[in-house]
């Protein structure tokens, strides 16, 4: 079983619409992760010297915050400093430009715990963009972790 949060983010573009499967994981899921056709890219602070994904620096962390002791800390840090500086819409156009031959892309840290790493933080902010620019209907659905992608049934609400 593969062991990664996912959620599929519908865009609509004047009459079409595009399907993007954004994913959050780990590094330690890389070969999971293009078993399921999904671009890893890191967002971390620091990349590993092995990993061949794309690297997606404006969404890392900097030193600074990884010096910080508390998670809770780091977290409401990094979601000031780095999330409420940044377009949800360029990171959206971003990871559709930068997927291309893949069905989607995953966005990884080194952390296995979702709980203790930003990729969480990066998960609801692009969603509140998605729910406020698309409607409800188009919200980043989330499901359970350790559910293969292509056992989903996928529904577009209308």
């Amino acid at each position: 079983m593969i062991d990664f949060e996912y959620s599929i983010l519908f865009v609509t573009l004047v009459a079409n619409i595009t399907w993007l499967i954004i994913v959050t994981s780990y590094f330690g899921q890389i070969r999971n992760l293009l078993k399921e056709r999904l671009l890893p890219v890191s967002i971390a602070h620091f990349t590993p010297s092995w990993f061949n994904g794309y690297v997606y620096g404006s969404l890392a962390p900097d030193k600074k915050m990884m010096q910080l002791k508390k998670v809770e800390t780091f977290l409401e840090v990094y979601e000031s400093y780095v999330l409420k500086r940044k377009d949800q819409e360029g990171v959206i156009e971003k990871m559709k430009s930068i997927s291309e031959g893949y069905d989607g892309v995953a966005l990884c840290t080194f952390e296995k715990d979702p709980g203790k790493s930003h990729r969480k933080l990066v998960m609801k902010w692009l969603n509140g963009w998605i729910v406020e620019n698309l409607g409800s209907d188009y919200r980043v659905k989330e499901f359970v972790p350790a559910r293969k992608i292509s056992n989903l049934q996928l529904t577009l609400m209308l």
